[in-house]
């Protein structure tokens, strides 16, 4: 029951936020470069966020702990877009991004875990 109270809890707040529609966003972060407007820098970011549960089969182990479930909270698309109008028929377009980033499988390339496990320490955030 409090699992569903909570989520119904965050569904009503959730449908009171604002994102890219909101009155005061207008056409979001926009520099113009002349005063007509035609030539202008935007940059727009967006992200989606996942809070998971998840309930474990009996004798499940996570970081050397029995448990009967886990939650994860991870960015599953993080967004970054730059695009210029420099003139009516030529545009600079930057758009880069990352997938699946959570406190399990984040951190640097080449390292497990959150960043600087991969010299040899044991993770305390990996799952047994």
């Amino acid at each position: 029951m409090k699992k569903l109270l909570t989520f119904i809890g965050v569904a009503l707040i959730s449908g009171s936020m604002y994102s890219q529609g909101s009155p005061d966003y207008g056409s979001g972060l926009k520099i113009n470069l002349n005063p007509e407007g035609d030539k202008f820098i935007r940059f727009i970011l967006w992200d989606q966020l996942w809070l998971r549960n998840s309930q474990m089969n009996p004798g499940s182990m996570v970081g050397n702990e029995p448990t009967d479930n886990t939650w994860n909270l991870g960015n599953r698309r993080l967004r970054a877009l730059t695009y210029a109008q420099i003139s009516k028929r030529y545009m600079i377009l930057l758009h880069f991004g990352i997938n699946n980033q959570t406190f399990i499988n984040g951190g640097a390339s080449g390292t497990s875990g959150t960043g600087g496990y991969g010299n040899g320490k044991e993770n305390p955030n990996v799952f047994s």
